[in-house]
């Protein structure tokens, strides 16, 4: 029983007060004290796409939220070792650059982030992986084939490919005795 005036704070901090007005109305007021966060910042890579192939300078970018608090950057680790610290803003989410020419043609390197919410709780990615593919386009003549002897006016037909992760390929220059054609 809580008499008029008094107050009471209980063992998971809720705090009871009762006081009256001039009039004799009683009021009893409760103040729960805010629940800790508990719970981790979510993460993600959000570019490139997870599971694809990447070539040169590679951009990636991390997505990050939580639930009551501000997720000021995120740590990422290439192969476990890392690679930078990305920082938030009110333009532009968390990102690191890799220069994947460093590793082989063929290689799998997996990146994973770290983030911290205001209150302290860390969470830690899943490993995303990506194939590194930095193989150049590659073109060879269809007709004429190697090798003949041509004269006059000849029609060229050259078999150009640029590996899909290059994207499509921009010009082929061809050159005969040195000279662009």
């Amino acid at each position: 029983r809580l008499a008029v005036g008094q107050s009471f704070t209980d063992a998971y901090g809720t705090r009871i007060t009762t006081t009256a007005d001039a009039a004799d109305r009683v009021t009893v007021q409760v103040q729960r004290p805010a629940l800790p966060d508990r719970q981790g910042p979510q993460l993600s890579v959000a570019r490139p796409k997870a599971g694809g192939q990447v070539r040169g300078l590679v951009t990636f970018e991390a997505d990050a939220w939580d639930n009551t608090s501000v997720v000021s950057q995120v740590t990422f680790f290439l192969d476990g070792v890392q690679v930078g610290v990305g920082q938030f803003s009110s333009t532009a989410a968390p990102k690191v650059t890799w220069d994947s020419t460093t590793a082989a043609d063929g290689s799998v390197h997996t990146i994973r982030l770290r983030a911290q919410d205001a209150a302290g709780n860390v969470t830690t990615s899943s490993d995303y992986t990506y194939t590194v593919n930095n193989a150049p386009p590659t073109a060879a003549f269809v007709t004429p084939t190697a090798g003949a002897s041509v004269q006059g006016v000849v029609a060229l037909s050259i078999d150009a490919r640029a590996p899909a992760v290059a994207g499509s390929m921009e010009r082929v220059r061809v050159l005969v005795d040195g000279v662009q054609i």
